[in-house]
């Protein structure tokens, strides 16, 4: 098959869109573990310099789980290909207000009653909830841009 003929354009093209996809896709799921990691790596210091601890007070086992809680919207985005700026913004909002009420409920003084289990299935629900109001925002700047 010669260089010039259209089915093999067609496929290198295809080849491109495929590779820009896959590099999208590890770039979200960079920004999901670095962002992961950092979110945790606050609350965790915040935690500590609240109480007067050691900044590795609060490493624990449970850790690399809340990482991929936090980081998990953005790997998920990033796997479906979502380029919308303002998707990426929702989701940073929200991720700030979720993490932001675990580290209120967590620098509360105890009151005795036991762990809080809502806000644990909060937690554990709000990267579905996160990428839901992500993929609503794309889908609504997707109506409403104006056609090519």
């Amino acid at each position: 098959m010669p260089a010039s003929d259209p089915r093999r354009i067609r496929w290198r093209g295809a080849l491109d869109r495929a590779e820009h996809r896959v590099r999208f896709a590890l770039g979200g799921i960079a920004i999901g573990v670095v962002a992961g990691l950092a979110i945790i790596a606050a609350c965790n210091s915040i935690w500590a310099l609240a109480n007067g601890m050691g900044l590795g007070a609060l490493w624990d086992d449970t850790s690399p789980a809340q990482a991929a809680l936090a980081g998990a919207p953005y790997a998920m985005l990033g796997i479906v290909g979502i380029r919308t700026p303002r998707a990426w913004q929702v989701a940073a909002v929200l991720t700030a207000a979720f993490w932001g009420y675990y580290l209120y409920a967590i620098l509360r003084p105890y009151d005795g009653v036991g762990a809080n289990i809502g806000l644990g299935i909060l937690m554990l629900a709000s990267p579905v909830i996160i990428v839901a109001a992500a993929l609503l925002t794309a889908a609504i700047d997707r109506v409403r841009q104006p056609p090519a």
